[in-house]
């Protein structure tokens, strides 16, 4: 009778013990298309923005050339300094869902279609909750040293989260550091809603909060 509680008992720990795993990839479909609102705020001012992500085309390999566009831009307080309201451009995914060439330069879709990207970071492969992994990125004119760590995995929710620990320079300089936490939707990969936080080592007390969210 003792051998057989034991027994139980070890049974039992070992399955309260165990951890869903799921593939933490991306994958994607002819035409699909996913509306975000960006939502941006510092100390002075708050930025709202949608923008739309379509896939254009599949490419080999399992990766996509993809669309985002930027629409509806709204600043408070009303007048402040206002990037570009609309465009597009075009990027096509590479391992980690990083887009394989990409130039940022000043456009503001280029920007935040990149803040996007590092936020839906994945480590294309099978993972538990605890896994982590690390990369350097190098696009024409920004260079990321990105950190993934997950964070959750519920396959019956269908739902991932992973923290992404970034380190961002454009040219070389203007070091940008930012956290993201994000939850992913486990039936393709795609980012569902990331909360950033965003911060200059060169500029004591500047920090801007983000948020990137689905649209229902």
């Amino acid at each position: 009778m003792f051998t057989a509680l034991c027994l139980a008992t070890a049974m039992f720990q070992g399955a309260a013990a165990a951890q869903d795993e799921a593939m933490f990839a991306r994958t994607y479909k002819q035409g699909e298309k996913i509306s975000y609102v960006v939502a941006e705020a510092d100390q002075g001012s708050t930025m709202s923005v949608d923008l739309d992500f379509a896939v254009k085309k599949l490419v080999p390999g399992g990766r996509a050339t993809v669309t985002f566009t930027l629409s509806n831009l709204k600043i408070t307080p009303a007048g402040g300094a206002a990037p570009s309201a609309s465009g597009s451009i075009d990027a096509t995914t590479d391992a980690h869902n990083f887009p394989a060439k990409f130039k940022v330069g000043q456009d503001a879709v280029n920007i935040i279609s990149l803040f996007e990207m590092v936020a839906a970071s994945t480590l294309d492969k099978k993972v538990k909750a605890g896994d982590t992994d690390k990369w350097t990125w190098n696009g024409e004119d920004v260079a990321l040293t990105v950190g993934v760590k997950v964070t959750a995995v519920d396959t019956a929710g269908k739902r991932l989260k992973a923290e992404i620990d970034a380190h961002a320079t454009h040219n070389g300089k203007d070091p940008i550091d930012l956290t993201f936490d994000s939850v992913y939707d486990l039936a393709n990969g795609s980012l569902v809603e990331s909360n950033c936080k965003m911060s200059s080592p060169q500029s004591a007390g500047a920090s801007m909060t983000m948020t990137i969210k689905r649209k229902p």
